[in-house]
C-alpha cells in the first residue's frame, strides 16, 4: 500500500485517468487503446494493451498482449504467462515469467522464476533465482542462490551465495561469477566462453546489507526531505527556486556560506560568552551536510520535468537520479554532491534572508511611523494599554481629556 501512495503521487501529475478499482480485470478480446495506470488490489490483464501499463497493486497476472512496457510496484505476485513487447521493470514479493517478453527484464524481489523468453537482457536482484528460459543478451545481477538452467546469448555476470548449473544450460558467451564458493555444474551445460569464480570483495552478506543499507539511506532521504518540506515550505520552496533561476549565484553564496560557517562557530567556541552558540553553528552545520541540498535536489528534479511535478514530485525524482549518480558513479559523485551541497546552501541562505526581510516590511506596515507617538507627545497621566487620543499626541492634552481605547495602529 504504501509503495502504491509513492508511486502515484508521482505520477498523479502527468497523466489524464488513473484506473483506481478493487479488482482489475481486461478480459480476453478486450482492448485498451491507450496507456493504463491502475492502482487496485489485484490486476489481471487478459486482453490487449495499446501502449505502456504502470501497475501498484497485489497479486498481478499478464496473460494477454501488452504493445509498450510494464512497470510493477506489487506486494504480491506478478505472473506473466502473455507477450510484452516492451520490457518489464517490477518491484514485487515474487516474479513468475513463462510467456515472452520482447525489451528487457529487469526485477527486485524476493523470488524469481524464469522460463519464457526475454529478446535482451536480464536484470536480477532476488533472494533466489531460477532461469531456465531464454535471454538473447546478458544476464546480471545478485542474488542469493541461483540456477541457471537455460540459454543465454552472450555473458552471465552475477554475485551469488550459491550457484549451480543445470544440464540444459547453453551460455553462448562467458559465464562468471562472484561468490563465497564454487559453483556445481552438470555434466551436460555448455558454456563457449570462460567460466570462472572472479575474487569477492567482501562475503555476499556483506555485500547484502551494504545495498540494502544504500536502499534504506535512499528512503530516509526522502522522508526527512518530506518532513522538512512540509515544516518549512515557504523558505524551501523559495531556496528551490533561487536555484533553479539563479544557479550561479546560490552556487558562490553557498561556497562561502559552507567555509564560514564552521570558522565562525569555532570563533564562538574559544569565546567563554558565545561557546553554546559556537556549538549551535557547528552542529547546524553538520546538519546542513545531510539536509542542504534538498534545495538543489527539487530544483533538478522540477528541470528533469519540466515544471510539471509540483515540489515534492520534483523532490522525489530529482532524489532518485542524484543519488543514482553518487552511487554508481563515484567520481562523478563526488561533484554532484559537491555542487548540490553549495547551489543548495546558497538558496537556503538566499532564501531565508528574503524572508527576513518580507518580515520587517511587514512589520512596518502593522505600526507605521505616522501611528506612533513620540515620547515627549505622550500625556504623562497615560496608562497602558490604552493609547492616547489624538488630542494628546499633540501635546495639548489636560488632565480631563478622555483617552482613547482602541488599540495602537489600528
Amino acid at each position: 500500500m504504501l509503495f502504491s501512495i509513492v508511486f502515484f503521487a508521482v505520477l498523479a501529475p502527468f497523466v489524464a485517468d488513473v484506473i483506481t478499482p478493487d479488482i482489475y480485470l481486461l478480459e480476453a478480446g478486450e482492448i485498451q487503446d491507450e496507456d493504463a495506470y491502475i492502482a487496485a488490489t489485484s490486476a489481471r490483464i487478459d486482453g490487449r494493451v495499446e501502449g505502456d501499463v504502470f501497475i501498484a497493486s497485489g497479486a498481478i497476472s499478464i496473460g494477454g498482449v501488452v504493445t509498450g512496457d510494464v512497470l510493477v510496484l506489487s506486494h504480491g505476485r506478478l505472473e506473466i504467462t502473455g507477450t510484452v513487447e516492451g520490457s518489464v521493470r517490477a518491484l514485487a514479493r515474487e516474479v513468475v515469467v513463462e510467456g515472452s517478453i520482447g525489451g528487457d527484464l529487469a526485477v527486485v524481489t524476493g523470488a524469481v522464476d524464469v522460463s519464457g523468453d526475454v529478446a535482451r537482457d536480464v536484470l536480477l536482484f532476488a533472494g533466489s533465482t531460477s532461469f531456465e528460459g531464454t535471454a538473447g543478451r546478458d544476464i546480471r545481477g545478485r542474488f542469493l542462490d541461483g540456477m541457471i538452467d537455460g540459454t543465454i546469448g552472450r555473458d552471465v555476470d552475477v554475485s551469488v551465495r550459491t550457484l549451480s548449473v543445470g544440464p540444459g544450460a547453453d551460455v553462448i558467451g562467458d559465464l562468471l561469477y562472484r561468490a563465497d564458493g564454487d559453483a556445481s555444474i552438470s555434466g551436460g551445460a555448455k558454456v563457449a566462453g570462460q567460466f570462472q569464480q572472479l575474487p569477492s570483495r567482501s562475503t555476499f552478506v556483506v555485500r547484502v546489507w551494504l545495498i540494502a543499507a544504500t536502499i534504506l539511506s535512499f528512503f530516509a532521504f526522502v522522508v526527512s526531505g518530506f518532513v522538512l518540506f512540509l515544516m518549512f515550505r515557504a523558505t524551501m520552496s523559495r531556496a528551490a527556486g533561487l536555484v533553479r533561476t539563479q544557479p550561479w549565484r546560490t552556487l558562490w553564496v553557498g561556497f562561502v556560506a559552507i567555509f564560514a560557517l564552521p570558522l565562525l562557530s569555532v570563533v564562538f567556541v574559544f569565546t567563554v560568552v558565545g561557546a553554546p552558540v559556537g556549538v549551535l553553528l557547528l552542529i547546524l552545520w553538520l546538519l546542513g551536510l545531510v539536509f542542504a541540498p534538498l534545495p538543489a535536489v527539487a530544483a533538478g528534479g522540477d528541470l528533469i520535468l519540466g515544471g510539471r511535478g509540483g515540489l515534492f514530485g520534483a523532490f522525489v525524482v530529482g532524489a532518485a537520479v542524484w543519488r543514482l549518480g553518487i552511487w554508481l558513479i563515484p567520481v562523478v559523485g563526488v561533484l554532484l554532491y559537491t555542487t548540490a551541497l553549495m547551489a543548495g546552501t546558497g538558496g537556503l541562505v538566499l532564501a531565508a534572508w528574503r524572508q527576513r526581510q518580507a518580515g520587517i516590511a511587514e512589520a512596518q506596515a502593522l505600526g507605521p511611523p505616522t501611528l506612533q507617538a513620540d515620547k515627549a507627545d505622550i500625556p504623562a497621566d497615560w496608562e497602558p494599554p490604552l493609547a492616547p487620543s489624538a488630542v494628546g499626541l499633540q501635546g495639548v492634552a489636560d488632565d480631563d481629556t478622555e483617552l482613547d481605547s482602541e488599540p495602537l495602529g489600528e
